[in-house]
């Protein structure tokens, strides 16, 4: 029984070029640039102290739900 190939059989290894002469291995750290801090999130008022919704949009809404045209149901 024959052997299973490998990949490297049809596509010969190649070598990723090296590193340019003079840079080092690992992270470079950015030196002369100002460290930004991070912006704190935008105070949101409390939903509970927000206006009731109206009533007549919530029985539209409420009847376009049921509504088998464009209920949640449809595809």
């Amino acid at each position: 029984m024959e052997k299973p190939r490998l990949i490297t059989d049809s596509f010969p290894l190649r070598r990723r070029p090296g590193r340019a002469p003079g840079k080092l291995k690992g992270r470079v750290k950015n030196r002369g640039c100002p460290r930004v801090r991070p912006r704190p999130p935008p105070a949101t008022e409390d939903p509970s102290s927000s206006p009731p919704p109206d009533q007549a949009l919530m029985e539209m809404l409420r009847r376009f739900d049921l509504a088998w045209e464009y209920g949640p149901c449809t595809g």
